[in-house]
């Protein structure tokens, strides 16, 4: 049975201060709870306080991403399923909005109980984790397979919003990772408890079309319950490859106008325009993470436009400030050219010119200005003018081949200037592989390569393919600046 939950306005005894968030998912194996997890270091990272709640009783996540982090004898420490359990045996039927609500209040505290600190670098003692339960314990899913939802929800039908009115009050933001599908634990998760929902999906019709269906019920049902607060939907598409071109521009394509057709109808906005939140807001498959649980976040020291912590960081900024989703990027309009700076060794310079002619459109609308040693005037001093142009430029460039790795000037002089600026958070720095050699072995391992898994130019089945893949990431990389 599927609960359709009907909620009540919030008291103004204890007025709301933090937001409760809840990630779903209609499949898994969507990236729901990666991005739950590196979503909540940010937060925590940035001074908020921060508790992640794993609601996905039967197959809870969270806690991988954080296990070096967890104190011993957390996986005997109980959790949500307990705490609930706790509830119906301790609290006696309440009717909705009536005197005995205040009973609610003095049994919330006891939250803390089930809720332990996450040790995670940088976050300041600022992170928690409410776990499901003890899911290793002999008989874990015979208790979450025996919990009444519905008799509980019937027994005392203000306990969610309760609830989540309590947590908003001590922790600045609440982020539930809920079940996937159509359940009852779904709907308490999706309809009831949060003020914000971020649907994770991954680019095929059943999960699209799943998580739109849910976008739909949810604000219908927030709309026809007695709670005041609105909810607002964020599309998260994941697990996006970036190596099918074609593929990807197609499928965004059509992404963005059902998206701009279900916002305008769920929120009565015309005139949507969601091009910059579709180009901007999508997590890549990286297959660095596809092994074990490990955190963007954490494991990339250098914040590169185009990695997975630079889209989670632009997703928590829109998740955390007050600009809707149809207005992500719009105020941003004029803008200088990014300058781009390339260092290159003299037996590329014919890849050079192929690149350059890859970029040329990007010139010509003035989206970007290009310098290369090709702008030296004759019988003028060469070195100030290509150390004024590297000093200034936003981009840098590194084509690198066998002769690269092996031009002293290169290394010596144009890239250690590149990296002390980049140190200051004055450039980006994009290595092209151009051959096969040993850049792994050099400082460039820390950084984003291009093209797409760093597969070099020479091994495409095409020069263009591959010149193609390089300039369509570094225009997605020029946008993302400009909107930054």
């Amino acid at each position: 049975m599927n609960l359709i939950l009907i909620v009540h306005d919030m008291t103004a005894k204890n007025k709301k201060n933090g937001h409760i968030v809840t990630f779903y998912s209609y499949k898994g194996g969507t990236g729901r709870s990666m991005a739950l997890s590196n979503i909540a270091v940010l937060l925590a990272q940035n001074g908020k306080k921060v508790l992640m709640v794993d609601w996905d009783l039967e197959a809870p996540g969270l806690p991988k991403y954080f296990r070096k982090f967890l104190s011993k004898g957390f996986e005997e420490q109980e959790g949500l399923i307990d705490f609930f359990y706790r509830a119906d045996k301790e609290l006696p039927e309440i009717k909705f909005d009536s005197n005995d609500e205040a009973k609610l209040e003095s049994f919330f505290p006891c939250t803390m109980e089930y809720v332990t600190q996450v040790k995670a670098t940088n976050t300041a003692q600022n992170l928690f984790l409410l776990k499901s339960g003890r899911e290793k314990a002999e008989g874990y899913a015979d208790q979450i397979g025996s919990f009444g939802w519905v008799s509980f929800f019937y027994k005392i039908r203000s306990f969610f919003t309760k609830w989540a009115e309590y947590l908003s009050g001590e922790y600045d933001y609440v982020l539930i990772d809920s079940r996937t599908g159509h359940t009852d634990t779904g709907g308490i998760c999706t309809m009831q408890m949060p003020d914000k929902l971020v649907l994770v999906f991954t680019p095929n019709h059943q999960s699209f079309e799943g998580t739109s269906s849910l976008a739909r019920k949810a604000v219908q049902a927030r709309r026809r319950s007695h709670d005041l607060r609105p909810l607002m939907v964020y599309f998260l598409p994941s697990r996006i490859e970036l190596n099918e071109d074609k593929l990807r521009m197609d499928w965004l394509l059509n992404y963005q106008n059902e998206i701009t057709k279900l916002y305008s109808e769920l929120y009565e906005q015309p005139n949507i325009n969601l091009e910059n939140y579709v180009k901007r807001v999508q997590i890549r498959h990286a297959s660095s993470y596809a092994y074990e649980e490990k955190l963007a976040v954490l494991e990339e020291k250098v914040d590169d436009t185009n990695s997975l912590s630079k889209v989670y960081r632009d997703f928590g900024d829109l998740l955390t400030g007050e600009t809707p989703v149809w207005m992500f990027g719009v105020n941003n309009a004029n803008h200088e050219p990014v300058k781009i700076f390339v260092a290159y060794a003299r037996n590329d310079k014919e890849s050079f010119v192929q690149l350059r002619k890859h970029l040329l459109p990007l010139e010509r609308t003035g989206k970007i200005k290009i310098w290369s040693d090709d702008e030296l005037i004759p019988g003028k001093p060469w070195e100030p003018i290509l150390t004024q142009n590297l000093n200034s430029a936003d981009i840098i460039l590194v084509l690198v081949s066998v002769d690269a790795l092996n031009s002293q000037y290169l290394w010596g002089n144009e890239l250690k200037i590149a990296l002390e600026r980049h140190e200051q958070g004055k450039n980006v720095i994009v290595p092209i592989i151009l051959r096969y050699c040993l850049w792994q072995e050099t400082i460039l391992r820390n950084f984003q390569v291009l093209p797409t898994n760093a597969r070099p130019v020479e091994d495409w089945p095409s020069r263009d393919q591959a010149y193609h893949n390089i300039a369509s990431a570094l225009l997605q990389i020029i946008e993302e600046r400009n909107h930054a």
